[in-house]
């Protein structure tokens, strides 16, 4: 059981990231496909909704990203993430704003997308027959992901429409498990030191759990989300957009608008701004409106993204998430 001052569930969610030891092919320039998020200082409860962020012995932030190493897979798939790399290492933060945040000494690789409600329900299916540590929110059902049978046999299914869809009511400790997961090489199993209980985190520490040095798979602090969403790279100090889109201006109307998507959202996860609107799928926009400086998507908009990174136990949330308006989008960013 997890103490009971562990961040509880919100409607937003996560990424995953890996860090990158040093290779032939390590980028320190932008890649072109990468979101930014806002964050909220928030309580944190036993269930917070995130979303969940490499290679070549890179280390990976949860939020999407490349299968690790081979793993005995049982009846579930094998998630492979979609990974874009972060380089300019030892990058100066961002002094606009205090605290100063977006320092970051070591090139990582971050998900590309949000976690997605397909890849979660994989997850599910590896490790939670038995939820010993709900894993699985009930809310989940509305948003997504759907779970027959009883304790002991439990199955989990993305709903067909949603599938794509970034994840939602996902917790601050269930994002370290999902993270703990993928650097365990994707095991089936009870949920344990092998497949959930310990890894890139011991989360038994609850709000004390802490990266550890040997993490290939992670959730991205607030400085690395920070960076893949505003950093302008090519350099070390370059400085930062003001907006997670590679821009200084507020990203086009028409972006937020989803004509051709009723009801759907965008950079801003609203019809309009201020307006309400449900998220869509991941990297529905590919116009220059949604993607960051390193080539994610969605860190401004569709749904707000929670980061590993607590303040005084409070859970952080970054990013874009519904209603929004344009006095809250520069920096996509709340309480640090």
């Amino acid at each position: 059981m997890l103490p009971a001052a562990i961040p509880p569930p919100r409607s937003f969610p996560v990424r995953r990231a890996r860090k990158q030891f040093p290779s032939s092919k390590t980028q320190n320039k932008k890649n072109s496909s990468k979101p930014p998020k806002k964050q909220v200082n928030t309580k944190p409860t036993t269930q917070s909704s995130t979303q969940l962020s490499r290679k070549a012995r890179h280390k990976t932030a949860i939020l999407a990203g490349t299968v690790l190493a081979a793993a005995t897979l049982g009846a579930h798939a094998a998630i492979t993430m979609q990974l874009v790399t972060v380089g300019d290492p030892g990058n100066a933060a961002d002094t606009r704003y205090s605290p100063n945040r977006g320092a970051v000494a070591s090139t990582f690789s971050i998900g590309k997308y949000e976690v997605q409600n397909s890849e979660y329900a994989e997850f599910l299916n590896a490790v939670a027959a038995t939820d010993t540590n709900a894993l699985y929110s009930t809310s989940m059902a509305t948003k997504g992901i759907v779970r027959s049978g009883s304790a002991g046999s439990y199955t989990y299914a993305a709903v067909s429409a949603r599938g794509n869809s970034p994840l939602q009511y996902i917790t601050w400790a269930g994002s370290l498990r999902f993270a703990n997961w993928m650097h365990n090489g994707q095991p089936t199993g009870a949920q344990n030191n092998s497949t959930t209980e310990d890894g890139a985190y011991q989360v038994s520490l609850g709000t004390a759990a802490v990266r550890k040095a040997g993490a290939t798979w992670f959730v991205p602090s607030i400085d690395e989300w920070y960076k893949a969403a505003f950093y302008k790279g090519d350099g070390t100090n370059a400085g930062y957009w003001s907006y997670a889109a590679k821009s200084d201006t507020a990203p086009l109307l028409r972006a937020a608008l989803g004509a051709s998507r009723p009801g759907g959202s965008a950079w801003d996860n609203s019809a309009l701004w201020g307006a309400t609107g449900g998220p869509i799928a991941v990297g529905s926009y590919n116009a220059g409106d949604s993607v960051g400086p390193y080539g994610t998507y969605d860190q401004a908009g569709n749904l707000f993204e929670q980061p590993e990174t607590l303040i005084s136990n409070a859970s952080v949330l970054l990013g874009g998430g519904g209603p929004m308006t344009t006095a809250l989008l520069p920096m996509a960013r709340r309480t640090m």
